[in-house]
Formats: C-alpha cells, structure tokens, sequence
C-alpha cells in the first residue's frame, strides 16, 4: 500500500486561517450572526424564566414539561437551562474567532472597509447581547464586586477561566456597545443599510445599539445613563407608539410592521425558521373547532390586571374551550394569545406553527425603562410624562400619581406590556420581590401543587445555576450560593 503525504483537508472542515479572506466572507460571517441572534430569541429563551415567573400557572395536560415551574424541583440538572447557557457561550466563541481572524483581513476599497465596519459592529454588539442575557440570569447585578460570568473574549479552547465580577461584565458590555458605535459611525459610504436606524430594521443600527445600552444599564441600576439614553431613542422622532387595536394586533398576530418596532428578525418557514411558542397555546386541530390544550395558562390576576379601555387584553389572551386532560372535557378559559403564530411562517396551510419573526427592541419598552429610571432618580415628572405616553398609546388614562405609589404603577405597566416576553423573573428580583403565584384559573385546568406558593426575593434560585458540565470540566468555576 502507498501512502499519500498531501496536506488535505476534510472537504467538510473550515480552515481557520482562511476564514476571512474576502468581502464575500465577511458577509457570510454576518449572516451566521443575524442567524444566532435569531436562534437566541423565543422558545425557552423566554419561556423558562416565564415559567419560573408568577404569570403563568401549568396545566394538568403539561405532563411536567417546563419542570423550571416546580422551584423545589429545579436542578442543576433541569432540562434547557445549560443549552441556553452553552448557545451564548458558543455565540461568544464565534464572535471571538470573527474579531480576531478580521483584523488580518486588508480592505482594498471604501466599500469594503464599510463592509468591515459594518460586521465588526454587529459582532461586537452580539458579544454584549449574549454577556446581558448571562449576566441577568446567572447573577443578580447588584454588587459590581460580586461573581458573574466568565469573561471569555479570544480563542482558547483550552482555557479555563475564572467567573469575572458583575462589574467587569458591564464594563465589557459598555466597551463592546461602545466598540459597535464606533464601527458604524465609521461607515463612509452606502452599503445598503441603514447605519442610524428605522422601523422595523432587520440589522443592527445605532438605535439598537442604545437600545440594548439603555437595558443594560437598567438592569445594572445605573438609572441616570438608563434614562438618558432611553430618552435618547424616545425623543429622535424615527419611531412612534401604535395607538389602536388594529395595528397593535397586526404587529403581533401578523408580524406586521410597526413604527414601534426598533427591530423586526427577519424569518421564514423554511431555513430561517424562528423558534416556536406553541406550549402558550397549542391549538388541538383534529377536533372542531379546535379547542387549545397549552402547557401554562395565564393566572386569572394577570388577566384582571389589564384595566377598562387596555385593548392589549384582547391581543395578549384569548377566552376559549380548554381541553382538559380527558380529552373529552372542554371548558372555558383563558389563554395567552400573543404568539398565536403568524400566517406566512406557518408551515401547514390549516395549521399554526406558533412562529413569529422575534420584536427584541421596542419603543415601548425604551418608554418603561425611561419611567422606571426617573422615578428611582426621584424625578416624578418625567417618569409620570414617560408612563403616560404608553398608558394613552394603550387605550389607559393619564396617571397623576407620585412617589411610591407611581412606582408600582410603572411596574404594573411594565407587566402589562411586557408580558410573556421573558422580563419577568428578573424584573421581580430587580424590584425586591417575591416570586407569588396567586389567583389561578379554574382548577380543573391548572395543577393546584403550583398555584399558591411563594419564593422570597433572596431565594437562591432567583438566579441560575452554572451547568454541571462546565463546572465539571472547569475547575476554576464556582457554583452560584444555594445550589
């Protein structure tokens, strides 16, 4: 037998040091991040702390699925939580492999050195999207001396680094949102984008940029820079609150644009398909009319929550025939009814799929984060003008409450608006209180061991645990108090 001495490689594999070597590459790699970021929205993204929340109560029929409900049962060990982990981990990596290997890759002309700034940009803005979601749901972003998350920012597979402090994570975030900045300020020329911002951006813009910024610093509780950069965004004139139930319900039944929407993920039913939110629904379609058998309905306070004239109920629930776990029994009730899935991503004609392009930056929420921030700084004024404008934009009174009781209206505007998104779980611990599960729905439908229980503020589990995996093979690691 002869031997062959070529260096081959796997017809398969990609070779690192090839891996930015023309404008067509730099393109390809900002198309893999616009598919993470898509991939990163969604589905257990929002769902599992959702489920842990107080909003949602299960069903008997969810056969224990979402078992992050059950705190006494959640584990180290509990299903999704360390893939969500690992999928920010991994968004990291690639950013890390991009920025190094781009800085090797020599621009021959205008074009294409915009072209650079352009995924440079949004690779770094990517970066401080994924640190945010570690940060808020593996510490409490309270104490800049306390542990967060491992700063990992080059290739080394073989590193094993220690947990960075919460302060050394926000100045990473704020260095890399800074970074973003600075690359899209540097594009010269058109590039068939839009660097500043608009409605309904499939891409990363300014705007984004200091949207994600303003959240950042919310959740860090600097609330001067929260509001002055959310007041930022409010006052650019590039965006406006729908203020009637049609359009509302076309921007989220129907993904139909909206002068609201930051940003609007583009997605489709093939090979950019969104992940689902079908355990908030799922419809029974071999019996009609379809009955819904969801996994977790809506607690009956949150419905109530939603005062006379909020035309958001009827957009974010639905009362309909429940099919109980017989299958036979049908009863009425209520359902949430913001992700019914939009026609032209559903893959069967007759059929939800429960898809949706993902909406992650919105005019309102800059709107509560401006409210929210001027009240902590004691500025009622400007926290009253900032609710306001959401509440009429919703159908709602203008409110002239002050002090602590305008702060608990800031936070039952939030809840309201927000809901089912995902910020619930942290937005109880930023606040100071407790996970309480009250007010179920009718019990036949719900399981009753859930429906009245209570998680005070300091409950260790308000945060996640580091997944055994990386704790196994990074000795380095500490585990989060209480698990």
């Amino acid at each position: 037998m002869s031997g062959c001495h070529k260096e081959l490689m796997p017809p398969d594999a990609i070779d690192s040091t090839r891996a930015v070597e023309t404008k067509d590459d730099v393109w390809a790699w900002y198309n893999g991040f616009m598919t993470y970021f898509r991939l990163l929205q969604y589905g257990d993204f929002v769902l599992l702390p959702e489920y842990q929340a107080d909003m949602l109560n299960a069903t008997l029929s969810s056969d224990n699925r979402g078992a992050i409900h059950d705190w006494e049962q959640f584990t180290t060990a509990t299903t999704g939580v360390a893939s969500i982990y690992q999928a920010y981990y991994s968004s990291i990596r690639n950013v890390n492999f991009f920025l190094e290997k781009i800085e090797q890759y020599s621009s021959q002309r205008a074009g294409e050195k915009d072209t650079v700034h352009y995924a440079k940009a949004t690779a770094h803005f990517f970066r401080a999207y994924c640190y945010t979601e570690l940060a808020n749901r593996w510490s409490r972003l309270y104490d800049a001396d306390a542990l967060c998350v491992p700063a990992v920012t080059r290739i080394n597979l073989m590193a094993q680094d220690r947990r960075a402090t919460q302060g050394e994570i926000h100045a990473l975030i704020l260095d890399d949102l800074n970074n973003a900045n600075n690359e899209l300020n540097e594009i010269k020329s058109s590039i068939g984008l839009n660097p500043i911002g608009k409605s309904n951006a499939t891409y990363i813009t300014l705007d984004i940029v200091k949207a994600l910024k303003a959240r950042v610093e919310l959740l860090f509780q600097n609330y001067q820079e929260a509001y002055t950069t959310a007041k930022e965004i409010v006052d650019n004139g590039r965006y406006t609150l729908l203020s009637t139930s049609t359009d509302l319900k076309a921007m989220w039944h129907e993904d139909a644009p909206s002068s609201e929407l930051l940003m609007l993920v583009y997605a489709d039913n093939k090979l950019e398909k969104p992940n689902d939110m079908s355990a908030l629904i799922q419809e029974v379609t071999h019996k009609t009319p379809p009955p819904a058998q969801p996994d977790f309905i809506p607690s009956q306070w949150v419905v109530d929550l939603y005062e006379a004239g909020d035309f958001r109920r009827d957009i974010y629930f639905r009362n309909t025939k429940i099919l109980l776990r017989d299958e036979k029994t049908q009863i009425n009730g209520w359902v949430v009814n913001k992700y019914p899935g939009a026609p032209a991503l559903n893959v069967q004609k007759n059929a939800s799929s429960y898809l949706h392009r993902p909406k992650p930056f919105r005019l309102a929420e800059l709107y509560l984060i401006a409210a929210e921030s001027a009240n902590k700084l004691g500025n009622d004024v400007q926290a009253r003008d900032a609710l306001n404008t959401l509440r009429k934009a919703r159908g709602l009174t203008e409110t002239t409450s002050s002090g602590t009781s305008l702060e608990q209206e800031i936070r039952d505007e939030r809840t309201r608006e927000l809901a089912f998104e995902g910020y619930r779980l942290t937005d109880l611990r930023r606040w100071g209180m407790a996970c309480k599960r009250h007010d179920p729905q009718d019990g036949r439908i719900v399981n009753s061991a859930f429906t009245n229980v209570e998680y005070a503020n300091s409950h260790p589990k308000f945060v996640w645990p580091i997944p055994n995996h990386d704790l196994a093979s990074n000795p380095n690691l500490i585990q989060n108090p209480g698990w």
